[in-house]
């Protein structure tokens, strides 16, 4: 049933699916919407079109049609359908950091939505803009726009066209308050002011506290033994320690090396707080510390770097590695 007060170029507020769905089905057999009685009705509808002939227009979501939905707050994994587009939010969690270079202002956090849209019955396609068409609302009525930063997700759905008969899944991201809880994701019309919104309930989601955990390794040490005669004996040129740092935690760490190098139980060299790659958070990056120690000997010596995170004098970890130069 239309509603007089909605405009008519408004995004669709999209009908219900009759029964229920779980957020299995709703995230693994998306395509597999023959199981739920209002899509035999719109599988009826679309026929073949499917086939329809291509064309270069497209269709934005201030054309669509307004339907009243039979109710108005979704929940995370219902399928929200009319007669051209069905919508789902699969999942929704908080990261502190995207990546290395992404990173939220002073205060806030990521809100990641896994969402799907499929085209059902638009044959000149849907377009689909997330600046223009989501936003999330917290517990205190502030809403936020989605987050350019969504462009480093693995999974990122950014601005697209869906043709007839597609799907396509994907990530967005929104900077919301650490301190707020609880949120709404809406989806909305392109129109600047008159707007018709969906509403899908998120529910209570946790802001992660900072995990700050990295692992560090030797992979090589890279040396040359020199031997000038009478200029120069026997000489050992110790010049790289190669390492990788590893980030286990939900921060990124910005690396600090110190390094510490022995022979038969003596020190024979140490350096401190030796700067290295930042590493985000599930990443692992390759250093090289720059040593330049010489020795006059061959034999085994002991190599022991210690990872710490830049501004902390906790160690993250400390690597060994015995080496025989000769």
């Amino acid at each position: 049933m239309r509603h007089e007060n909605l405009p008519a170029f408004a995004l669709v507020l999209l009908v219900m699916v009759s029964g229920c769905i779980s957020g299995d089905m709703a995230s693994d057999s998306y395509d597999d919407l023959s199981q739920i009685d209002v899509q035999d009705e719109i599988e009826e509808k679309v026929g073949d079109e499917t086939g329809a002939e291509e064309t270069t227009s497209q269709v934005s979501s201030d054309e669509i049609d307004v339907q009243q939905p039979e109710k108005t707050n979704f929940q995370i994994g219902d399928v929200l359908s009319n007669e051209q587009i069905a919508f789902t939010v699969n999942s929704v969690r908080k990261e502190k950091v995207i990546e290395q270079y992404s990173e939220p202002k002073s205060g806030f956090v990521y809100l990641i939505c896994d969402i799907t849209i499929k085209n059902i019955g638009l044959e000149e396609g849907y377009s689909f803009n997330p600046y223009f068409n989501v936003e999330v609302q917290d517990e205190d009525f502030y809403a936020y726009d989605y987050s350019y930063d969504s462009y480093e997700l693995p999974k990122f759905f950014g601005d697209t066209t869906i043709d007839l008969g597609q799907i396509q899944r994907g990530e967005i991201a929104f900077e919301v308050p650490e301190d707020s809880e609880s949120y709404t994701f809406m989806l909305k019309s392109g129109a600047l002011f008159e707007r018709n919104i969906a509403y899908v309930d998120l529910g209570t989601i946790e802001t992660p506290e900072d995990i700050v955990e990295g692992k560090i390794s030797i992979d090589s040490v890279e040396w040359n033994w020199i031997d000038y005669g009478d200029l120069m004996p026997g000489q050992g040129m110790i010049y790289h320690v190669n390492v990788e740092i590893q980030n286990e935690g939900n921060v990124i760490i910005d690396s600090i090396y110190d390094m510490l190098i022995k022979h038969e139980g003596s020190e024979i060299s140490s350096k401190k707080e030796i700067d290295g790659y930042s590493v985000s958070p599930g990443d692992t990056e390759t250093d090289s510390i720059f040593a330049w120690i010489t020795i006059d000997e061959p034999g085994i010596y002991e190599f022991e770097v210690t990872l710490y995170n830049q501004g902390s004098d906790v160690p993250l970890d400390t690597t060994y590695e015995y080496v025989k130069i000769s």
